[in-house]
């Protein structure tokens, strides 16, 4: 009898933390989303986009550089 309460009481509490974690991380997630679409919300600065000529290299292999 005394190890079904536990089982329970266990199963309860692992239930209660990914409840826990997966809140925390929607709550993340949302204020990640709500400033990228408030930073896209900005006007582009002059001249951002005038490279838009230029050709671009595409490497295969690793996208940033080692130092």
């Amino acid at each position: 009898m005394t190890s079904t309460v536990f089982w329970i009481a266990a199963a309860a509490i692992v239930v209660l933390f990914a409840a826990w974690r997966l809140r925390r991380a929607n709550h993340t997630l949302t204020t990640i989303l709500r400033e990228e679409r408030d930073h896209t919300d900005l006007e582009p600065a002059p001249g951002a986009y005038d490279t838009a000529d230029e050709p671009v290299s595409h490497k295969p292999g690793r996208h940033r550089k080692r130092h």
